[in-house]
């Protein structure tokens, strides 16, 4: 009888999976922690958004499973935020003093320039960096990460054209 009711479980949870997958179907999707919802739509969560969506990406075209690195500059992240590069430099230092993030930056010897920086996102209860989870979109599942929640991509963009036609767009332009 046990044996039964385990395998009807085993088939109810595959079931399930299978009917979540396929609510996702033809959507470009990402992960990122709920405490995104904290930081209350500011340029904080709009970075944060931006670095797992590109983590996800990077993530799940991995061959191997590694701690996962994002190369970009603070003036690609200012102009795919559409926030002005002092709130994403802002941004960027209070997401590392919150333990958020982890920053390596690196300047040209010779002009001292900004070149490209390295983020490391950071385990919500660790504080460890996270790693990359080849062929798996599912980058904060994979990572233990919990709670966390599923975004469409397309609501990014929809998310930077609300936030930058209100009120605040004078003020995250600074």
């Amino acid at each position: 009888m046990t044996d039964f009711v385990g395998d009807l479980r085993l088939i109810q949870e595959e079931n399930e999976r299978k009917q979540v997958e396929a609510l996702w179907n033809g959507h470009s999707r990402f992960q990122c922690p709920a405490y995104v919802i904290g930081y209350g739509g500011e340029a904080e969560a709009l970075v944060l958004l931006y670095l797992y969506q590109r983590a996800t990406f990077i993530s799940s075209s991995t061959e191997k499973e590694a701690v996962l690195e994002i190369r970009v500059k603070e003036e690609k992240i200012a102009d795919r935020c559409g926030l002005g590069p002092w709130s994403v430099s802002r941004s960027i230092c209070k997401l590392e003093a919150d333990c958020r993030i982890r920053v390596s930056r690196t300047r040209d010897k010779i002009t001292g320039e900004k070149q490209i920086s390295i983020y490391l996102l950071l385990h919500s209860a660790t504080k460890e960096p996270l790693r990359s989870s080849p062929g798996d979109y599912g980058f904060c599942h994979a990572n233990f990460e919990r709670p966390y929640i599923t975004v469409p991509a397309e609501s990014f963009e929809i998310l930077l054209a609300h936030m930058t036609s209100g009120p605040f767009c004078r003020i995250m332009a600074l």
